[in-house]
Order: structure tokens, then sequence, then C-alpha cells
């Protein structure tokens, strides 16, 4: 015959009811899980297009003449990045060449003389006169009509822009005409917003050469740079 120890029987038993209990209270909690995959972080991109692939944006005037007047260059400025950006515009400083001194020029004699008006009184190669007497006008037409209107402005040798007010009507003022030499190294700082994928309207250079200039420009001519830089808007 078999003797049982009860008690250790009943210890056994509620060693193993508690141990039960204690899976079951950790099993009893809810719980959920998700994974997200496939994470990418990516930069995006400022990207300044002017004009198309076809297009020459560079400016090239040939025997200009005094009364000549005219757009030299109208170019549409688009950010083909992902990010918006605003717009500034420089210009580098400005070379006036003299070229060579021609007759028309030096007539009269007035090397050096201060008592002569409209002749050239100096020939040297790099003292050309063409930047103090053509005058030129940067401005965006905005709205792409062509025309001096609502939303466009021009910009100041001073470093600012103008709007057009509807005094003005929509021819483009004179006052936004000035010497070339008065925007030498000039900019203007974050002109325009330009979202991204988007573009600015157009942006015009014209020219002007005031009837009265005389002979002392003749084979003058005049280089500068104009940079587009397009700043991740803040």
């Amino acid at each position: 015959m078999v003797f049982i120890n009860k008690r250790v029987v009943l210890s056994l038993i509620t060693i193993f009811a508690m141990g039960f209990t204690l899976a079951l209270g950790t099993l009893a909690y809810f719980s959920d899980k998700e994974i997200i995959q496939g994470n990418i972080l990516q930069a995006g991109t400022l990207n300044l297009e002017i004009g198309n692939d076809s297009q020459d944006i560079s400016i090239n005037l040939q025997n200009l003449a005094p009364g000549d007047k005219g757009i030299a260059k109208s170019l549409k400025l688009k950010n083909i990045g992902t990010i918006d950006g605003n717009l500034s515009v420089t210009l580098s400083q400005i070379t006036n060449l003299e070229n060579e001194c021609v007759e028309p020029e030096i007539e009269r004699n007035c090397q050096g003389s201060e008592s002569c008006t409209g002749q050239d009184k100096t020939c040297q190669e790099l003292e050309g006169e063409l930047g103090e007497y053509l005058k030129l006008a940067f401005w965006m037409d905005a709205n792409e009509d062509g025309n001096w209107s609502s939303e466009d402005y021009y910009l100041k040798s001073d470093g600012t822009k103008v709007f057009w007010k509807d005094v003005d009507g929509n021819k483009l003022p004179q006052e936004a005409y000035e010497s070339l030499n008065n925007f030498d190294g000039k900019t203007w700082n974050n002109i325009q917003k330009i979202g991204a994928g988007k573009e600015t309207g157009n942006f015009k250079i014209e020219y002007f050469l005031p009837e009265n200039t005389g002979n002392i420009i003749q084979s003058d001519s005049v280089k500068f740079d104009i940079i587009f830089s397009l700043n991740q808007a803040i």
C-alpha cells in the first residue's frame, strides 16, 4: 500500500495554481504591432531655368545709333525644381570699350580739352562712353500681356523695384530707363518668389539711345553679365 503525504500534495497543487494564474495574467493584456515599410528620405531640388533650349539668352545689339530703342531680350524664368525659391538679380561690373577712335569722335582736336562737348577727350581702350549714354530698363512683365500693366515692376539702380500704378497707363515710364553705367554691380535681392515647377512672367531688358547722343559713342561697346539666382524660400 502506498501512503501519500496530503500536505505535500496540497502544496504542489497550490504552487501549480499560482503559476498558472501568473501565466494567464501575462496573456490577458491587449497588444498589437504595425510595421511601416519602404521609408525614404530624399532632399528636394532648386533649379532655375532661363528661356528654353532653343533660345539664345545672351544680348547682342549691333550698329546702335541715336534714336534706337526696343526690347533687347525677353526671358522666361522657371523653377524646375521641387522647392519654392526667391529670385535675385545681379549685374556684374560694366566694362566700356573704346575699340577705336574714329575721325568724327576726335574732330576739332578735343583731346584733353574740357571746353569741347560731344567729342571724345580720351580715346583710351577702357574709356568708352556708350555705357554712359545708353539707357536700359529691366522690368518684369508679370502677367505676360506685353504691356506695362497690373503686377508688373521695374528695377531701379538703387536696388529697389517700382510696381505699376494705374496713373502710368500701359507704357513703361521714362523713369524706368537709366544710364547703363548706373547699374554697375547692382543687386536686387528676393524680387519675386517662384514656386516649385512654376514660371515667372517675362523678364524684359529694353534699351533707348537718346537722339541727342553725339559722335562720342561711335564704335564704342559695352560688356556686362546678368546673374539670376534662386535661393530657397523660407
